[in-house]
């Protein structure tokens, strides 16, 4: 991973997109930093939309990946068949620019 000095006072710039996933399916998220923003960092999350906290067992359920292209962070997802159609995964790509 490559650093970056960036002067006081510059903010950084935080970006994110969201994939929706269902039992047996495979989604993908792409989010970019734009114009001269350089890409300093970059994240994914998982998450389950329900109103109780889910069983831990659905985390192994979802398997997610994140690569580097350039100024883009790209996602891929997959959720198995035996994830519940209860669980309302979703995952989270985010990308960090930098002025």
């Amino acid at each position: 991973m490559s650093a970056y000095v960036t002067a006081p006072g510059q903010s950084l710039e935080y970006r994110s997109r969201i994939a929706v996933l269902a039992p047996g399916s495979l989604g993908f998220a792409k989010v970019s930093c734009v114009g001269k923003e350089r890409l300093v960092g970059s994240w994914h999350a998982l998450a389950f939309r329900t109103k109780e906290p889910p069983p831990l067992s659905n985390a192994g359920r979802v398997q997610a990946t994140a690569v580097i292209l350039g100024k883009s962070v790209v996602l891929s997802a997959t959720a198995s068949d035996g994830l519940s159609i209860d669980a309302h995964a979703i995952v989270q790509v985010g990308a960090e620019c930098a002025p």
